[in-house]
């Protein structure tokens, strides 16, 4: 069996600069942005009541969010109440990882035996046991759409990884890499049932070669290999419900890495920036692009137009780099500005770029660090921020006024 090792080496990459019922409410207040920053409201949603910590990890365009608190999958409604979604019989944990326009959840849970199966929750907050795999131990659910099918990993009865949707009607459906290929990791999902990753795309062991590319598979799970950039490898981040996909192209084993774009056709093309590296993460449905190019020193957030034209969207005086994670439809951008404090400890604050570029601290509770994970189409985020005693609570940010 070959691993995945130089997908995961892919995903990593990607990663590599970002670095039952019951009730309560969150706390408003004004984020701690620093001295000579504007501030921005900030919602702390709380814990369980059992819990010390939690995290936000999505919202959806109703205002419904979800995550985690206390080891169990949580949802807070909009008027910031938590409801905590509990486990499967006799298991004891589980994670929410996603929440689609029509309040379907999809997450984690632990079953009696120690497995982990994909579980949904409905508007109710009804459980259902999506299992894994046949002969799987795990399932790890990434993303959720709009109709209900899930995209996700897990393991099999023949001891290897796939990638699969999931969806009510059919089950599971295991996306196969392409012919000649031994294995591929997904990414995202559109609302059409389109999924992206990358993976593996051709090898042969006995003559010690392997091909690694870009993938994109169909409604029906059959895989396509995208464009490849001459003497790189490539992996798609994200694509949108038009087909368009986005991603890195990478060489040296990740030393180089070039933002990249694929039509519906599967026609690759560069992303411009002014050095020539960077990473596209995430494309919306217009067509515009969120990502991060590699400057000297630091790495800036970066928002690229359908024309492929990029503009530098800054970063926080007291913190020189910056790169985004995300963008709604309305070209609104979130994601991280950072900094090496004085004991060389990675400090990271959450910030949001408007759509004409400005740029909005959204602070903490009180602590060092913040963290955002997910926009929603009205322009509100969530993620999570440190309190003043150390603790990270899920924090909402709404929408900027006029923004």
């Amino acid at each position: 069996m070959w691993p995945c090792g130089r997908w995961t080496a892919v995903r990593a990459g990607l990663a590599l600069v970002m670095v039952a019922g019951v009730s309560g409410t969150g706390t408003a207040g004004v984020a701690d942005a620093g001295p000579g920053v504007a501030v921005v409201r900030i919602v702390d949603l709380g814990t369980l009541p059992d819990g010390e910590t939690s995290e936000a990890v999505d919202i959806n365009d109703e205002g419904v969010v979800v995550g985690r608190s206390a080891g169990h999958a949580v949802r807070w409604d909009q008027s910031g109440r938590i409801t905590d979604l509990g486990t499967l019989p006799g298991g004891l944990y589980s994670d929410a990882v996603a929440i689609n326009d029509r309040g379907m959840i999809a997450g984690q849970a632990t079953t009696v035996d120690g497995r982990y199966h994909l579980v949904l929750w409905d508007r109710a907050g009804r459980i259902t046991d999506a299992g894994t795999l046949p002969g799987g131990t795990y399932f790890t659910p990434i993303a959720i759409n709009d109709r209900g099918v899930v995209l996700g990993h897990g393991d099999a009865a023949d001891g290897r990884e796939h990638a699969a949707t999931w969806q009510r009607r059919t089950g599971f459906t295991v996306l196969r890499p392409p012919a000649g290929g031994c294995c591929a990791q997904p990414s995202a999902i559109n609302n059409r049932g389109v999924a992206v990753g990358g993976g593996d795309v051709r090898t042969d062991v006995r003559a010690d070669v392997r091909e690694v590319g870009a993938i994109r598979w169909d409604r029906a799970g059959e895989p396509a290999v995208l464009g490849a950039v001459s003497g790189m490898w490539t992996g798609a981040a994200d694509v949108n419900d038009r087909g368009v996909a986005v991603g890195t192209a990478f060489r040296g084993g990740g030393a180089v890495r070039v933002p990249v774009r694929w039509d519906r056709r599967g026609r690759v093309g560069e992303l411009r920036t002014p050095h020539g590296q960077g990473n596209a993460l995430a494309i919306n449905r217009a067509g515009v692009v969120a990502g991060v190019w590699l400057g000297a020193p630091d790495a800036r957030a970066a928002r690229w137009d359908r024309d492929g034209m990029m503009t530098d969207l800054g970063a926080l005086p007291d913190f020189p780099s910056s790169f985004a994670v995300g963008l709604n439809d309305h070209g609104t951008v979130i994601g991280q500005a950072t900094r090496w404090d004085a004991g060389r400890r990675f400090v990271a604050h959450a910030v949001r770029w408007e759509p004409d570029g400005r740029i909005t601290d959204l602070g903490t509770l009180g602590g060092p660090e913040s963290s955002v994970r997910a926009i929603n189409g009205q322009g509100t985020a969530v993620g999570r921020a440190e309190t003043a005693d150390g603790r990270a609570h899920a924090v909402l940010w709404p929408a900027a006024l006029g923004g």
